[in-house]
């Protein structure tokens, strides 16, 4: 079964198409990549998969209706006053704005995910106060809080100092060994593309939808990224 089907879409806005009648069907399980140059329009694409901005043309199915998501890091709000285990207990509101009084399950799965990424001893403290690579982190445990079964990020290393990303990086490691889900991921690093089942690269005028496997192969892998993939 896909966990994600694209069917003659047209991505843009205020009437330029960036990507046109691009179809894909992705497994479930599967960790997807999509990747190309700035203003290509990748972001776009993510925001219509979530419901966030529509499609000028053609279809997105998306198996679960229930999406945890990871916003760029430069866009996520950094100044909530709420501690870290409030923050990351709000993912169970279904990313709705507003802090709400939750169950003691919805509690401890919070409590889980922030031991499975190694922050339990900062659940008390302000978010506010935590380093940039932490709070993404903790917004990361946030994602997971509203799904365990599809994931969206948008470029979050995005700013990140070289620790703290590969801080990050070792977290989404722990997704894909701990949790069964879909990861759907936009990033220029290497080390995302090194943990991809399949690959989406938009182009000026097109895309290559494959395999990770396959998409090292092609001229496209090679202009764009110019080395092995470890």
């Amino acid at each position: 079964m896909s966990a994600l089907t694209i069917e003659h879409a047209t991505v843009g806005y205020e009437g330029k198409a960036l990507v046109r009648d691009l179809n894909l069907s992705l497994p479930e399980k599967s960790f997807l990549v999509i990747v190309g140059e700035n203003g290509i329009g990748k972001s776009t694409l993510l925001k219509s998969m979530l419901g966030f901005h529509p499609l000028m043309e053609g279809e997105i199915t998306l198996q679960d209706s229930k999406i945890g998501y990871l916003a760029q890091a430069k866009t996520s709000k950094r100044d909530f006053c709420a501690s870290v285990l409030e923050v990351v207990v709000s993912g169970c509101a279904n990313q709705k704005r507003t802090f709400f009084h939750f169950s003691k399950k919805q509690t401890q799965l919070a409590y889980q995910l922030l031991r499975l990424f190694h922050l339990e001893d900062l659940a008390h403290r302000r978010f506010s106060e935590l380093s940039g690579g932490q709070q993404q982190r903790v917004l990361l445990a946030r994602a997971l809080c509203a799904s365990r079964k599809l994931v969206i990020l948008d470029e979050p290393t995005n700013h990140l100092d070289p620790n703290n990303k590969e801080l990050l990086y070792e977290c989404i490691d722990t997704i894909q060994e701990k949790l069964d889900g879909t990861i759907i991921i936009v990033s220029h690093d290497k080390e995302a593309l090194s943990k991809a089942t399949h690959i989406l690269h938009l182009y000026q005028g097109g895309y290559v939808y494959l395999p990770k496997d396959e998409y090292l192969q092609t001229n496209l892998y090679q202009y764009y990224f110019g080395g092995d993939i470890c």
